[in-house]
C-alpha cells in the first residue's frame, strides 16, 4: 500500500450506541428485581447477558419491553422510549423473542410469520424480501408453511419465533433463553443462524443460560447478579475465565 493510500484510510469510528439504559429498576408488586442497572448495546454487535439463577436476566428484557413496572432512562436509537408501550416499542424496531417462544400453536407456520409483519408500513415488497430471507435462514419453515405451528419440534418452533421477529423488521432483536429445552445440536444450528443475522448487520441482545455457546457469537457480555451488573467484559475474556463461569453461570440458570 502506498503512503498516499495510507493517508486516505479513515480512522476507525467509535461504535454507535443503539440502546442506552441508565438506572433501570424493575419491580413485581413490592419486590424490586433490578436495582439501578445501567448498560449499553452497540449497533451491529451481539451482546449477551449472563448470570446465575434468579439474577433478573429475563426481567431485564421484560423491563425494556415495558412488560413489567419500571423506572429509569431508556434511549433507543437516540430517542427516549421509557414512556412507550410494548407495541410502540415493537413498531420502532425493538422486538423480543420471549422465553417459551410465544408462537400461536393452532395457526399455520405461514400465519405465524405473517403476524410478525402486521405493524409494518413499508410495503409488501419489503415484507416478501424479509420472508425470503427467513426461508433462506430456516429452510424447514418454508417446507412446513402450511403445517400447524404447534406440531413443530422445539427447535423448529424456536426458528419460527425468530423468523416471526425478523418479519417485524427489528433494529434490535432481544432473545430470551433461546436454548431452553433444545438439544445441543439444535441449539448450535440456532446460534449459527444468529451469527448469520449478525453478519447481515442485525444488532442482538441475547439472554442465555448456556454461557459457552452464547459467548461464541457475542462480542461483549454483562454478568447480572442479584439484580445488579456485576461484570462487563469482552466475550473472549469472559469465556476464558473458568472461575467466573463456575461462580456466575450455573448449569440450571433460568433467571
Amino acid at each position: 500500500m502506498s503512503e498516499t493510500s495510507r493517508q486516505q484510510l479513515p480512522e476507525t469510528a467509535a461504535p454507535s450506541v443503539i440502546l442506552d439504559v441508565r438506572d433501570l429498576t424493575a419491580t413485581y408488586g413490592r419486590v424490586e428485581v433490578l436495582h439501578s442497572v445501567s448498560f449499553h448495546v452497540n449497533e451491529g454487535e451481539v451482546l449477551v447477558v449472563l448470570g446465575p439463577n434468579g439474577a433478573g436476566k429475563s426481567t431485564l428484557l421484560r423491563a425494556l419491553m415495558a412488560q413489567v413496572q419500571r423506572t429509569g432512562s431508556i434511549r433507543f436509537q437516540g430517542e427516549p422510549v421509557e414512556k412507550r408501550a410494548t407495541d410502540q416499542l415493537a413498531g420502532a424496531g425493538l422486538i423480543m423473542v420471549p422465553e417459551g417462544r410465544g408462537i400461536l400453536g393452532p395457526l399455520s407456520v405461514r400465519d405465524n410469520l405473517d403476524l410478525g409483519s402486521y405493524m409494518r408500513r413499508d410495503g409488501r415488497g419489503a415484507i416478501n424480501a424479509d420472508l425470503d430471507n427467513v426461508f433462506t435462514l430456516f429452510p424447514r419453515l418454508k417446507e412446513r408453511q402450511s403445517q400447524r405451528a404447534g406440531s413443530l419440534s422445539g427447535g423448529e418452533q424456536q426458528m419460527l419465533a425468530i423468523g416471526r421477529a425478523i418479519l417485524g423488521n427489528p433494529k434490535l432483536l432481544l432473545l430470551d433463553e433461546p436454548s431452553l429445552g433444545l438439544a445441543p445440536r439444535v441449539m448450535d444450528e440456532i446460534l449459527q443462524s444468529l451469527e448469520m443475522l449478525k453478519n447481515r448487520g442485525l444488532t442482538i441482545l441475547l439472554v442465555e443460560q448456556k454461557a459457552p455457546l452464547a459467548l461464541k457469537i457475542a462480542s461483549r457480555a454483562y454478568v447480572l447478579r442479584s439484580g445488579h451488573i456485576a461484570i462487563e467484559a469482552n466475550a473472549v475474556d469472559l469465556a476464558s475465565e473458568e472461575a467466573l463461569a463456575k461462580l456466575y453461570l450455573g448449569a440450571h440458570d433460568h433467571g
